[in-house]
């Protein structure tokens, strides 16, 4: 990711080029101790990533930062703080992350880490929307979905993380009343049929891993609100309305371990 570097402090902005100079998936692009320079540079250079302080003159750090995402609005956003007070203004701004001051090296390569993830998620295609209604978006267009136990049985793969569902399992969460054999296992390999076409028509099946007596959420193919709040994403952590697949009165129990998780990293 091209990444520019603004700070009027030159240790720390020296600190944050040697860190950023030697992680993989990063290019200091620019750096600089001077705000307008560096917005006068990302106005005629592609810029994916920022890192910068709230607190800069003549221009702050958060006004900078609306500049450079009306510049580049997929910019990725990390705010050097000083103060825990900053972090409701960055959060207020949609910032991806943020770093205390004094930070260590550790530290910049950790966020660098989830940032190169967040830029990679930004650029799949296949949305996954967990929290409320659970809904699958392809280029910005909801799949159509041609029985409501293929749209079921993909929520469940979602909510297993990656587990795989095999097909026993799969079938008792959507036909609670009946047995799982021989004959009533046609009814199950309907369902898959149908999730599988409704994919493939949507150019979305390599969401899936498919196995002969499994599947299982490709992670790695989809953005998901879901994922990207197990992983600690600030942004989405804080935006979270306390809703998940409400669709599912299975969900129930995912949602309580949520709200659990998001009280913890409250505390």
């Amino acid at each position: 990711m091209k990444t520019l570097i603004v700070d009027e402090d030159i240790k720390v902005l020296n600190q944050l080029y040697s860190a950023c100079a030697s992680i993989d998936g990063l290019e200091p692009a620019g750096v600089f101790n001077k705000p307008l320079e560096a917005l006068n540079y990302a106005e005629s250079n592609p810029v994916e990533l920022v890192f910068l302080p709230m607190e800069m003159t003549p221009i702050n750090g958060m006004n900078l930062a609306l500049k450079l995402r009306a510049l580049h609005p997929e910019l990725i956003v990390i705010f050097i703080m000083d103060t825990a007070e900053h972090l409701e203004k960055a959060l207020k701004m949609d910032a991806d992350y943020f770093i205390m001051k004094p930070f260590t090296e550790k530290e910049i390569e950790k966020t660098a880490a989830r940032a190169n993830l967040l830029s990679a998620r930004m650029k799949k295609r296949i949305f996954v929307k967990t929290f409320g209604n659970f809904d699958v978006f392809v280029d910005g267009l909801p799949i159509e979905f041609p029985s409501a136990k293929s749209k079921e049985l993909l929520a469940y793969l979602v909510d297993r993380n990656g587990n795989v569902v095999y097909s026993e399992e799969g079938f008792c969460l959507l036909w609670e009343d009946r047995c799982f054999d021989k004959n009533s296992a046609s009814s199950y390999r309907k369902v898959l049929s149908r999730l599988n076409k409704a994919l493939s028509q949507a150019d979305a099946l390599d969401m899936l891993h498919i196995m002969s007596r499994g599947r299982a959420i490709n992670k790695n193919a989809v953005d998901c609100d879901y994922f990207s709040f197990l992983e600690g994403e600030p942004q989405v952590i804080s935006n979270w309305n306390g809703e998940y697949m409400t669709n599912y009165s299975w969900g129930e129990y995912t949602l309580a371990n949520l709200l659990s998780q998001r009280e913890g990293m409250m505390r």
